[in-house]
């Protein structure tokens, strides 16, 4: 219910081919912000926070489905398209060997197809 923040990462060794950061609404930002960013060679790249509106709310639970293009990511959340991510060089889908997720949340499926 005091949910402020949680990250989903999708990554190769240290490399993140995928990075996505809730930070929910507070006092200091009312509008909260999703960051998507990957890595190159351990930098950072340029971040992408575009939102239309924050789609999480604390204590609610949420389906978000991210699913892999050729040249992007698709993310859904409650069956709605939230952002499309083009991916950056370096890493391929077929490379990835760990995905992470953690902060103030409680996973109930996890589902890989």
């Amino acid at each position: 219910m005091n949910a402020t923040q949680f990250t989903f990462n999708i990554l190769k060794a240290s490399e993140y081919l995928f990075h996505l950061r809730a930070d929910f609404p507070d006092t200091k930002d009312p509008v909260g912000a999703i960051v998507r960013n990957s890595t190159s060679r351990g930098e950072w790249l340029r971040e992408d926070r575009h939102m239309n509106s924050f789609p999480f709310s604390p204590g609610i639970t949420f389906d978000m489905i991210v699913t892999a293009a050729p040249d992007h990511l698709k993310v859904e959340v409650n069956g709605s398209h939230f952002c499309n991510f083009t991916y950056r060089p370096n890493i391929k889908p077929g490379e990835v060997d760990t995905i992470t997720v953690v902060g103030d949340l409680t996973i109930q499926k996890f589902e890989l197809l």
